[in-house]
């Protein structure tokens, strides 16, 4: 068994390593310029997120839709993740994280228009979507749409649920010396899913603002407060990211490619553009058309990156004024405590941030969840489903540390169906960009394809019964 369970780990390490990376990169790159590089519209998305404006089908409000997928993209991977990836890949790393974030923003539009654009409409009024229904639809693959479903099922409950579990107990265990009983963690999760994604959307237009302005300001008085070394770091973080010379913080790469490796690989895995795990919640929404609820939920990927970036500055300033100031591995909350100690307060602050961060991602975990057993199994009780869920992850300590790697290597057969996918159908993400953008119709109300909202709930699932 643990010749097995290396094996696993060796074979997750490299296909998580430069295959994806290349791959999401170049995806990124290929449907930018398919869209005409839509990130100049970003401001744009802000604008329609803020004004919060309801029309058609669906449960919940555009920016409700936003702050639910921001639920499972602004995460660890923003704090822990990106000073890990400082840690091997230098300063530089900031830069490709920022590089390959913004590029993630057009995948995150075109995932989202499709997503919206191919959702059906239930039964009972309400609407479901995913990547899963996208390729059944538009692609005619429905053997790929169920494994996709089984996949995204897989991870919603093992690295969305299980794992944060994990972490939130070790996390208290570490900062208090008293462990979070599972059950109490189970019972504040059931309190915010019971309704599904109305519930879900309520706890998440609170909880993510609060969230990431608090985080967001307590960076930027640290940097206040570094000023003197910000334009240094700033330097440093240019020069690393295209110098082959040894990195700083004892990374474990040298220069430039550590930095292009470990930078790309942060803002691929912090934003998961391109997987269709963070844009379930869009098929909810009630957007005027598919076109404005995409540029609404590209910003997603785009406040990801700026909270990864913020975090990044933070640190190379640090190690900047500090630079005897120990940096490793092994020793990155205690790190992050030493920044935050500045401020009044500060490693409260910081704890309350990294918490909320961790609870936050099992709220999309369970739609994830619910959506994935939806799509599977044509006649299930959603409330059930739910429970189940919760259910499921009181027993989160039960399973070895090395699991995790099979679920994460796993969620390949997440990626790869949906990068698949986003490249097939990249022309048709680009004639209806250019539907839109061409008369500038934003806000035009064309609504959706008639065959989702005419399509029998029953058409779009696997026969199964329970």
């Amino acid at each position: 068994m643990e010749k097995f369970y290396v094996f696993i780990v060796g074979l997750n390490s490299f296909i998580w390593g430069y295959p994806v990376i290349i791959t999401m990169f170049c995806l990124h790159l290929y449907i930018s310029y398919k869209t005409g590089f839509i990130q100049r519209k970003i401001f744009t998305g802000i604008k329609l997120s803020l004004q919060n404006k309801s029309y058609q089908d669906g449960q919940i409000s555009p920016f409700a839709a936003l702050c639910v997928d921001l639920s499972g993209t602004v995460a660890l991977g923003n704090v822990l993740g990106v000073s890990f990836g400082i840690i091997l890949g230098g300063a530089g790393a900031v830069f490709w994280i920022f590089i390959a974030g913004m590029l993630g923003i057009a995948t995150k539009y075109a995932e989202s228009l499709l997503i919206v654009k191919f959702r059906i409409k239930n039964q009972d009024g309400t609407t479901s979507g995913g990547m899963m229904y996208v390729i059944e639809q538009a692609l005619k693959r429905k053997g790929i749409a169920v494994i996709y479903a089984i996949s995204l099922c897989i991870s919603g409950m093992m690295l969305y649920g299980m794992f944060q579990v994990n972490e939130m107990t070790s996390l208290c265990f570490k900062r208090t010396g008293f462990s979070l009983e599972v059950i109490l963690i189970a019972i504040a999760l059931a309190c915010c899913i019971y309704k599904g994604i109305k519930s879900i959307s309520k706890v998440c237009v609170i909880v993510i603002p609060f969230m990431i302005i608090l985080y967001a300001l307590s960076c930027f008085v640290i940097l206040a407060m570094n000023i003197k070394y910000l334009f240094p770091a700033l330097s440093l973080i240019i020069t690393q990211a295209f110098s082959f010379k040894a990195s700083i913080g004892g990374a474990a790469g040298i220069g430039m490619i550590a930095a292009i490796r470990y930078g790309v690989s942060k803002a691929v895995f912090s934003s998961e553009s391109g997987f269709g795990t963070n844009s379930v919640a869009d098929a909810t929404a009630k957007a005027k058309n598919p076109f404005q609820q995409a540029l609404i939920s590209s910003t997603g990927t785009f406040w990801d990156t700026c909270v990864c970036i913020l975090t990044g500055l933070i640190v190379v300033t640090t190690l900047c004024a500090q630079p005897n100031l120990p940096f490793n591995e092994g020793n990155l909350v205690w790190f992050l405590g030493i920044i935050f100690s500045k401020l009044p307060f500060g490693n409260t602050i910081l704890f309350c941030c990294i918490f909320l961060l961790t609870f936050s991602m099992m709220f999309e975990g369970a739609y994830i969840f619910e959506i994935s057993i939806k799509y599977l199994f044509s006649k299930i009780n959603p409330f059930f489903v739910r429970s189940f869920f919760v259910f499921l992850i009181m027993f989160a300590w039960v399973f070895p540390n090395k699991l995790w790697f099979t679920a994460e290597l796993l969620e390949i057969f997440v990626m790869v169906p949906s990068a698949i996918t986003l490249f097939l159908l990249a022309t048709m993400v680009s004639k209806e960009t250019e539907r839109y953008l061409s008369n500038d119709k934003t806000d035009e109300n064309t609504g959706f394809t008639s065959l989702n909202k005419n399509r029998s709930q029953n058409q779009n699932k696997i026969q199964i019964k329970l």
